[in-house]
């Protein structure tokens, strides 16, 4: 598996707007000045947290958002055999519903790793996707 296009969770994302922990928001910067890749559903993470817990309004999530797909993150298509391989993946590893689809999302944008503080790190899906805790 080579070093190739670089998917990131919702986790990265948060900690660069979370400035309770300078260190986790300075590694998360630094990430998203890399221009990763992320897929739909992390971005729909992203605002229902930002309104949610940041209590941010919707014009302040909307001119965020925009700016971050515009100039920091690499948007992924959602990928038309998602639910089908997300179904394949379920039988074989013990992730969440919101989780596999990130994972398939990912692997079917032909992403090879994903930065994601939740996940295991170092584990290989599918022999096609590596996990890694860029926090660790």
């Amino acid at each position: 598996m080579s070093l190739g296009k670089i998917a990131i969770d919702t986790n990265i994302l948060l900690y660069a707007y979370d400035n309770r922990d300078l260190d986790k928001q300075d590694r998360a910067i630094e990430i998203l000045l890399k221009k990763p890749f992320v897929t739909q559903l992390v971005v729909f993470e992203f605002i229902k947290v930002l309104e949610r817990k940041f209590k941010m309004d919707k014009k302040e999530i909307t001119k965020l958002t925009i700016k971050l797909l515009k100039e920091v993150i690499i948007p992924l298509s959602l990928h038309r055999d998602i639910y089908n391989y997300s179904h394949f993946l379920s039988q074989r590893y013990n992730f969440g519903l919101s989780d596999i689809l990130v994972l398939s999302d990912s692997i079917l944008n032909n992403c090879t790793i994903l930065l994601s503080e939740d996940m295991c790190n170092g584990m290989v899906i599918d022999k096609k996707l590596k996990i890694i805790n860029p926090f660790l």
